[in-house]
């Protein structure tokens, strides 16, 4: 049984954070992580310990060992991405999932009770966990220095706390088109809201007028923001995320055009948002 007090110290160590980016970054598991991670090292054991079997599945202990803990928190979401056949001790063969795993937001949430902040509602958490399945916005951590919740909040901070410089907050503007029923694309593909499948969200209650709507919305914004800044203003030892976001606006209408995410560090385009 791992400590709580020590349980987030895995993030921290440097191969902590190297092992947890791989797999906050993207679905992989065990073996594709300890390649990245531990490259000689994972290739000089598995030449020696594994001559004649088979050395595809085989990952390095320390990294099967942050895994297992993580888990076992739930802070792994599970993707099956095929089916291979293999042979059991009678030799007979069946085919056997083949999973992988990314971190999820569980993680996050724990972070932020420790930190005596309010849990997040279902609303906020279907938001949070929108906006960390963008793909550009997962893959912002290769170039950060930090650990995976110290990313989290920066990515907060710079959305929420840090206003463009035609003055958009960005964050703002993406949590409120989500109360109304709007979501960016995953993959980045185009430039255009996707409405959300199945019926508009119900955040805000129906027969309202625009002025109600409106204040229901900006409520639900500040409560969600306050948890933010209290969370944000515990000590966290952060780095500023490598990303910032770059908006146009419409000047016939005053309107955000659909923010663009770029590395700030090496000036890499990623991609739109949306």
């Amino acid at each position: 049984m791992v400590k709580k007090e020590s349980l987030m110290n895995y993030f921290d160590t440097e191969k902590g954070k190297e092992i947890s980016g791989h797999f906050f970054i993207d679905y992989t598991n065990q073996t594709e992580v300890s390649k990245n991670v531990y490259h000689g090292l994972w290739k000089g054991f598995n030449n020696a310990k594994l001559q004649g079997k088979n050395k595809k599945s085989w990952a390095i202990p320390y990294v099967n060992k942050l895994f297992q803990i993580w888990r076992g928190k739930g802070f792994f979401d599970e993707r099956i991405i095929g089916y291979e056949e293999r042979k059991n001790k009678a030799g007979k063969k069946s085919k056997y999932p083949m999973k992988r795993y990314r971190l999820n937001l569980n993680l996050f949430y724990d972070y932020a009770k420790e930190r005596k902040v309010n849990g997040f509602s279902e609303s906020e958490k279907e938001f949070l966990e929108h906006l960390f399945n963008l793909k550009n916005i997962r893959q912002g951590i290769k170039d950060y220095k930090g650990n995976v919740n110290e990313y989290i909040c920066a990515v907060l901070t710079e959305l929420f706390f840090i206003k463009t410089a035609n003055a958009v907050m960005v964050g703002e503007w993406m949590f409120k088109n989500f109360l109304n029923g709007k979501k960016l694309s995953t993959d980045c593909t185009n430039k255009k809201f996707m409405e959300i499948k199945g019926e508009k969200k119900l955040f805000i209650p129906n027969g309202q007028n625009y002025e109600d709507e409106l204040l229901a919305k900006n409520k639900i914004y500040k409560v969600f923001k306050e948890k933010l800044e209290k969370l944000l203003s515990t000590g966290i030892k952060m780095i500023m995320a490598p990303i910032e976001f770059k908006v146009m606006v419409s000047k016939k209408t005053g309107e955000v055009i659909v923010p663009e995410l770029y590395s700030k560090d090496i000036s890499e385009y990623f991609g739109g948002l949306a």
